[in-house]
C-alpha cells in the first residue's frame, strides 16, 4: 500500500478510536442519569405517600368550601346587571346640555 492510503487508514482507525471512547463515556453519563433519575422518582413517590397521608389525616371537608368566594358573587352581581334606566344615555346628555349653553 501507498503511504496516503495508509495514512488514511491509520487516521480513520483513530477516529474510529475516539468516537468509541466517546460513546462509551455518553453511555456512562446516560446510566448515571437513570440511576438519578429512578432516585429521584423514588424519593418523589414516597414525599407524596407522605403529603397524602398528611392531607388524609388533618383535612375535613367543611360546608364552607363549596361556596364561591364573596368577591366573586359581588363581581357575578355587577357583571350580570342590566343597564340602570336611571341614568341617561350619553347622546341625551349631550342634547340636554346643548340647550343651556345661550
Amino acid at each position: 500500500m501507498s503511504d496516503s492510503h495508509e495514512d488514511r487508514i491509520v487516521e480513520l482507525e483513530r477516529r474510529l478510536a475516539l468516537h468509541e471512547r466517546m460513546a462509551e463515556e455518553l453511555s456512562a453519563v446516560v446510566a448515571e442519569q437513570a440511576r438519578t433519575i429512578d432516585a429521584l422518582n423514588a424519593r418523589l413517590r414516597g414525599m407524596t405517600g407522605r403529603l397524602h397521608a398528611v392531607e388524609d389525616a388533618t383535612w375535613e371537608r367543611s360546608p364552607q368550601d363549596d361556596k364561591p368566594p364573596p368577591h366573586y358573587l359581588a363581581r357575578r352581581r355587577t357583571v350580570s346587571r342590566s343597564p340602570s334606566s336611571d341614568r341617561p344615555h350619553p347622546s341625551r346628555l349631550i342634547r340636554s346640555t346643548a340647550g343651556r349653553r345661550r
